[in-house]
Formats: C-alpha cells, sequence, structure tokens
C-alpha cells in the first residue's frame, strides 16, 4: 500500500490573522457558535478520513497475505512575510519546511523487485492532496 500527503502551504499574515481575531472577538456568542461549527466539520472531515483509510487497510489485508508499506507524509510548509528588505526595495519572507517523514517497509526475507511491486497494491494507492498557494 502507497500512501503520500502532499504539504500544505500556509502563508502567515499578521495583520490578515490580527484582523480576524478582532472581528470574533467583537461578538462572543457568533464567535462560540463559528467555533462549535467548525469543529464538528473538522471532526467530519477527520471521521470520513479515518473511515477511508480504514476500509483501505481492510481490503488490502483481505486481499493480500503479505503486503509492504509506504509512506511518504511531506508536514506543512509556511512562509511568513517579514519586515527586512536588505535593498530597500525587494521585500524578503521567512519559509518553514516542517519536513518530511518517510516510512517503508522492509522485509526479512530476500524478495523480488517485482514481488514488493505486486504487494504495494498499485490499484489501490491511498492520497491526501495539498494545496499549494
Amino acid at each position: 500500500m502507497v500512501a503520500k500527503a502532499s504539504p500544505c502551504y500556509v502563508t502567515y499574515l499578521k495583520n490578515s490573522v490580527d484582523k480576524i481575531v478582532n472581528f470574533f472577538e467583537s461578538n462572543a456568542a457568533v464567535n462560540q457558535k463559528i467555533a462549535l461549527e467548525i469543529a464538528v466539520a473538522v471532526q467530519i472531515t477527520i471521521d470520513e478520513v479515518k473511515r477511508s483509510a480504514q476500509q483501505q487497510v481492510n481490503k488490502a489485508l483481505k486481499d493480500h497475505a503479505r503486503f509492504f508499506l509506504d509512506l511518504d507524509i511531506a508536514a506543512p510548509k509556511i512562509t511568513i512575510p517579514t519586515e527586512f528588505s536588505p535593498d530597500s526595495f525587494h521585500s524578503t519572507k521567512l519559509f518553514l519546511d516542517l519536513g518530511n517523514l518517510i516510512i517503508r517497509t522492509q522485509s526479512l526475507i530476500p524478495i523480488t523487485h517485482n514481488d514488493r511491486r505486486s504487494a504495494l497494491l498499485p490499484n489501490s494507492p491511498v492520497t491526501f492532496p495539498g494545496r499549494q498557494p
């Protein structure tokens, strides 16, 4: 089974975040209602992803006595604009790449490349795409 998660690209704009926070702080009742709606929506999304992943793993276990697991999960990449301009014309940005997690199954028994490919279940990849700005 192969699972890849593309990175999520985030641009942090402090002024925009401050305006959003101020807007929601202005009315506590609206803030609590929106927070509850967001929490419910996030939980539903998480439950759907968990259910889908569980179904695919169960299918893989049912269809194959032995399989390999390759995970390639990219962490978020965050861009933070700065006030620093080295030439007084071009602004700079701080880019944080929070890395990549790769997990690959290793077999203790020698296997051929074709055995590994068939055990990877190429017909049912699990993919969680990210978005780039």
